[in-house]
């Protein structure tokens, strides 16, 4: 049983002092892709090591009620699970955060158990600091190890804090000044919120308490701290270093985010993970005139707000539940501030790996030192032979089959990752069916793949013969589909399909009306978007249903009145319905409202060389090319508008130009042959 104990604390002690650097570039996603690795399988090895420690004692501890707390919140998040929008998503986390999922839980659960069950595991924090120390060495380097982001790695150290001020070694409390140099580099709105409020907590419980000769340093140290945060609360630090700033959704959208999810689902949510399907669902309209409009955001500003999303109101109380029974039980402790600290930090800031693991340990050791111990008897279960070798064959299946699965699933994103360093189209795919191959389970994949077969049969169009296109763009299309068949409720998979048959109007028979359901489906999932509505319209514009197709546009400018592609596109419908002079009228009016835009210039020399007017067009295809040197079909028709004044020779010069970006082109081939006869 010793030895257990060894192996036990050896694991953990691992666990804790790999978790904040461990990453690796070989996945795609290199922080928490590994890290949830890492934590599964070494949290899963130190719950087997606990087990087999309380079986030999033939009796399981019992940690009361800080357990049942644990366990009531984990079955929370398995029904949820089971009855999630997307199963797989919420199962494994969505695809490059993966700290939301279900597995992420349990890992942490496990974790939990673990360390609440281990004699020696206060030298744990300990570990931790210097682990956290080892993980901001690269920042000088513009890198951190513990999260993708400064403002992670920010909120990590921001908890940090108070466990280092609360260690009696002053060696380490140390630790507190180097992680609030980092901080102070950061300037991290959030995490200032969260060392002012607990700093300021601090002083204020060791004033009312009174002053003993060992709080004085304490009390001079959280004065320093607390006066530095409120600077930084108050005062912008200049950004000397250059550090990224990380793109998030702002609070108040957060909240809104989370109070229309509660009305639709507030029991269990949408599932774990699902946080990305909600802000498709209630994106506002007024989110268009933002800056980062095009950005499908996956996570809220705060992990509060991703439980009540998510997990519904139940998962959210019992959240909550776990952390003020916590609270409650270790006030006036040790413990008491870096684990509120820890539930700060996750209370204004979105749970990634290396967070949400620093407030479970400060919990499990809440959990050791604070419960009552009950001892349940396990002679009557593991008294028979049978049932012992039953159990014993029965885990060590279980352990095979997670190594096979997770072999899979990072070989897959390994793939992954490989193909976007491949040099061409061909090596690309290869790749990508490798990851499709190992994990079929992530529809990013799939999405990918289709994308990939399209550029290859661009890129391969000259040397191809039309069995060998026809066969990518329907592979292109298979893959697009089975995208949405694995995450039918992904807006992405969708629209991913209406733009491959989009791509291969005339290739591929009913490819219109395919592309017209795919962006349809979109729609219902994501209705604000500006960029599908102008999509189906286009649809419709080839279909020469104007009327539809005019519908659409118009909406798109209703959502977003700056964007300018639906305005072109509603003037070439004025083209076909009243006329070109009508048409030229409304695109000059558009073309003073955006000078710099080369499509306006584009269509108004087409429609003037259209009118026989070759002159003018040349102008405007000149402009076109001002503004857009590589236009590929402004080169093209600034040569024909030439050809048509006679000018051949210079004709030529633009058809070559054009050949250049497009190589294997058919229709530009054919034209130079003629022009250099």
């Amino acid at each position: 049983m010793i030895k257990l104990e060894r192996f036990q604390g050896y694991i953990l002690s691992l666990l804790v002092l790999l978790l904040p650097v461990f990453w690796l570039p070989v996945f795609f996603e290199a922080w928490e892709f590994p890290k949830i690795g890492l934590l599964f399988f070494l949290s899963l090895i130190a719950f087997g090591f606990t087990l087999a420690i309380e079986i030999s004692k033939k009796k399981f501890k019992i940690l009361w009620p800080f357990d049942a707390l644990v366990i009531g919140f984990a079955l929370i998040f398995c029904v949820s699970a089971l009855f999630s929008i997307d199963r797989v998503v919420s199962l494994f986390g969505f695809y490059a955060r993966f700290s939301d999922g279900l597995l992420a839980l349990i890992s942490l659960v496990f974790a939990y158990f673990s360390i609440s069950r281990y004699s020696q595991n206060q030298k744990l924090l300990k570990l931790l600091l210097v682990s956290a120390a080892l993980a901001c060495l690269p920042i000088f380097k513009f890198f951190n190890l513990v999260a993708p982001s400064f403002e992670g790695l920010s909120m990590f150290l921001a908890a940090l804090v108070f466990v280092s001020l609360n260690q009696e070694k002053k060696i380490f409390r140390f630790f507190s000044l180097a992680f609030l140099s980092i901080i102070v580099l950061i300037d991290y709105y959030s995490s200032w919120l969260v060392l002012v409020f607990v700093s300021a907590a601090y002083l204020i419980y060791l004033l009312i308490k009174g002053l003993q000769k060992q709080d004085k340093l304490l009390v001079l140290s959280l004065a320093v701290l607390l006066t530095i945060s409120l600077a930084g609360l108050i005062w912008p630090v200049p950004n000397f270093f250059n550090l990224p700033r990380e793109v998030t959704l702002n609070r108040q959208l957060s909240f809104e985010m989370a109070k229309q999810a509660l009305i639709l689902k507030p029991i269990l949510g949408s599932g774990p993970g699902t946080f990305a399907y909600t802000f498709s669902k209630f994106r506002p309209a007024v989110f268009n005139q933002s800056s980062f409009w095009q950005i499908r955001f996956d996570r809220p500003l705060s992990h509060l707000n991703e439980l009540s999303v998510n997990c519904g109101l139940l998962g959210l109380m019992g959240f909550l539940a776990i952390a003020i029974f916590g609270l409650k039980t270790v006030f006036g402790k040790p413990l008491f501030f870096p684990f509120l600290a820890s539930f700060l930090s996750l209370a204004v800031y979105y749970q990634n790996i290396t967070l949400g693991f620093v407030f479970w340990l400060i919990l499990a050791l809440m959990a050791t030192e604070n419960s009552v111990s009950k001892e349940v008897s396990l002679e009557k279960i593991f008294k028979s032979r049978t049932v012992s070798i039953v159990s014993l064959g029965f885990v060590s299946l279980l352990a095979v089959l997670i190594v096979l699965i997770t072999f899979r699933l990072y070989s897959g994103d390994y793939f992954y990752n490989q193909s976007f360093k491949s040099p061409t189209e061909e090596i690309k795919v290869a790749w990508l069916q490798k990851a499709v191959s190992a994990n079929p389970l992530f529809a990013q994949y799939q999405v990918m793949l289709s994308q990939a077969f399209l550029n290859q049969t661009v890129e391969e169009s000259g040397t191809l013969d039309s069995d060998s296109i026809f066969q990518l763009v329907a592979k292109s299309v298979q893959a697009a589909k089975a995208s949405t068949e694995i995450a039918p409720f992904w807006v992405v998979s969708w629209e991913s399909l209406g733009s491959v048959h989009q791509k291969v109007l005339g290739l591929a028979a009913g490819a219109e009306d395919w592309s017209l359901n795919s962006f349809t489906k979109a729609l219902e999932l994501e209705p604000s978007n500006p960029l599908l509505y102008f999509k189906l319209g286009k649809i419709y514009f080839f279909q020469n249903n104007y009327d539809k197709a005019r519908e659409s546009f118009i909406l798109a400018q209703t959502l977003k009145p700056d964007l300018i592609d639906p305005r072109i596109y509603l003037a070439l419908i004025t083209e076909n319905q009243v006329g070109v002079k009508a048409a030229i009228n409304s695109l000059s009016h558009l073309q003073n409202l955006y000078p710099l835009n080369p499509d306006i210039s584009f269509q108004l020399g087409r429609l003037y060389f259209n009118q026989g007017d070759s002159q003018k067009a040349i102008q405007y295809f000149q402009q076109v090319l001002k503004l857009a040197p590589q236009h590929l079909n402004g080169l093209y028709s600034l040569g024909l508008a030439l050809e048509k004044e006679g000018n051949r020779a210079e004709a030529l010069v633009q058809v070559k130009k054009a050949l250049e970006l497009s190589p294997q082109n058919q229709v530009l081939l054919k034209k130079f042959e003629e022009l250099s006869k």
